[in-house]
C-alpha cells in the first residue's frame, strides 16, 4: 500500500515547483480507475494538468504525449472514453 495518493503527491510536487524561482512546472497527468465528478476535482486541486480514466485509449494517452511534443504548456481535459 503506498504511503500517499498520485494526488497527494502531486499536491506535494506542486508546492515545491511554487517554492522555486524559475516558474518551471512539470506537466502532470491523472491516470486513474476513479471516475467520479469529486475524483475527478479532486485531481484538479492537486495540481493535475490532465485527467485519464481507465481503461485509457492509446489514441488518448498519444494525443497528450503529442501536445506536449508541441510545447503545449496546459492541455485540454481529455474527454471520458
Amino acid at each position: 500500500m503506498p504511503e500517499i495518493s498520485g494526488f497527494e503527491a502531486t499536491s506535494a510536487i506542486r508546492r515545491i515547483e511554487d517554492s522555486r524561482s524559475d516558474g518551471k512546472r512539470s506537466q502532470m497527468v491523472a491516470l486513474t480507475g476513479l471516475v467520479s465528478d469529486k475524483d475527478r476535482r479532486a485531481a484538479e486541486n492537486a495540481g493535475t494538468d490532465v485527467y485519464i480514466t481507465k481503461p485509457a485509449r492509446l489514441k488518448t494517452t498519444k494525443e497528450v504525449i503529442d501536445k506536449w511534443e508541441l510545447g503545449v504548456n496546459k492541455i485540454s481535459p481529455v474527454p471520458d472514453n
